[in-house]
């Protein structure tokens, strides 16, 4: 599999919602999250904000369910890092490709370095279109 930083381009959206209170980025690359309960790829990783983000999954993601989640990804200096964050789902929609599914997550009061971990992916992705 090749690097999602390689792959990733990135593009402001709102997805039609006006209800956002950050710009969100969109990825084309994704990044896989996992279920820290099972180690489980949950989804790839749409867009993202430090307050929350966006997967496609093949399998539908009920509502209102909290997981502990987890992202490996570079850090700034190109060294992986696992990013461990607690969330809850908000909500679940059919994607527009046939059996994926896309859902929404809130991140859960996330500690500093999460929150910065989430920065750094971001700027390290923005830094693509550059």
């Amino acid at each position: 599999a090749q690097s999602a930083m390689s792959n990733a381009a990135l593009e402001t959206t709102d997805w039609g919602m006006d209800q956002r209170s950050q710009e969100r980025w969109h990825l084309v690359g994704y990044l896989r999250v996992m279920d820290d309960s099972d180690g489980q790829v949950l989804g790839h990783l749409v867009d993202v904000t430090t307050e929350g983000f966006m997967l496609i999954s093949e399998q539908r993601i009920a509502e209102d369910q909290r997981f502990t989640l987890c992202i490996n990804c570079p850090d700034e200096d190109g060294v992986e890092q696992h990013i461990e964050f607690a969330a809850i789902s908000v909500w679940t929609r059919p994607d527009s490709t046939p059996y994926f599914y896309n859902s929404g997550f809130s991140l859960i009061d996330p500690p500093a370095q999460v929150t910065a971990a989430i920065e750094q992916l971001i700027d390290a992705l923005k830094r693509t279109l550059d």
